[in-house]
């Protein structure tokens, strides 16, 4: 692993203060469940981290006025699953109990959880997104819908299908700490040449009772 600046911000604005303009030279830490490993693999190779787990406003769960749920980028995915105010909720609930992992539950974040690298094996072995191998090999277990593009890997959220079916938002803040916008989940799925920062989705009431 390549030595790091490491950073621990305690409100958003701090958060951006640290970050930078250049791709890769930093990277935001929450639960670190996929983050760590790519690093150990030097497969990202970041001169700073920003661990934003103290920052409360992304730790937070509240019940919004009209009607739907706020989620904290950093609210783990065991605490999303015990929370009362998610029981509504039953395809969130259900994603989460799918993940096996006792570790990835308990660790895991929700904002970390949308935002996973792609789970491609030519990516995880540090030959890039865009390897030729994709086009003329061993490709099997790539996407065959919406695959037009020149990579073909499939979304890695597991929760991001039912966070697209209740309609759910996205909150994506910066470059400064005055600018904000909403992120429809189904839109916030970007291809390898362009990308976004971390998120605080927030839950519109579901379509139909479960």
């Amino acid at each position: 692993m390549k030595n790091f600046e490491y950073a621990a911000p305690r409100t958003e604005a701090e958060v951006l203060q640290l970050l930078s303009a250049e791709p890769g030279r930093v990277e935001i830490l929450a639960g670190g469940t996929d983050l760590v490993g790519l690093m150990k693999s030097m497969i990202v190779t970041p001169d700073r981290v920003v661990n934003i787990m103290e920052v409360p406003s992304l730790r937070q769960i509240e019940e919004m006025p009209d009607g739907g749920v706020s989620i904290g980028a950093t609210v783990t995915l065991d605490d999303i699953l015990r929370h009362p105010y998610l029981d509504m909720y039953s395809a969130v609930k259900h994603a989460i109990r799918g993940i096996s992992s006792m570790q990835l539950r308990c660790q895991g974040t929700l904002g970390g959880e949308v935002c996973q690298r792609p789970h491609c094996w030519f990516y995880r072995q540090g030959r890039g997104i865009l390897s030729d191998d994709v086009l003329d090999g061993a490709n099997q277990y790539h996407a065959i819908l919406g695959n037009g593009g020149p990579a073909k890997f499939v979304h890695s959220s597991r929760l991001a299908p039912a966070l697209i079916s209740l309609n759910a938002v996205l909150r994506v803040f910066g470059p400064t700490d005055k600018d904000e916008t909403f992120v429809p989940v189904e839109d916030f799925g970007l291809g390898p040449r362009r990308g976004v920062f971390k998120v605080l989705p927030r839950l519109g009431p579901p379509r139909c009772s479960a």
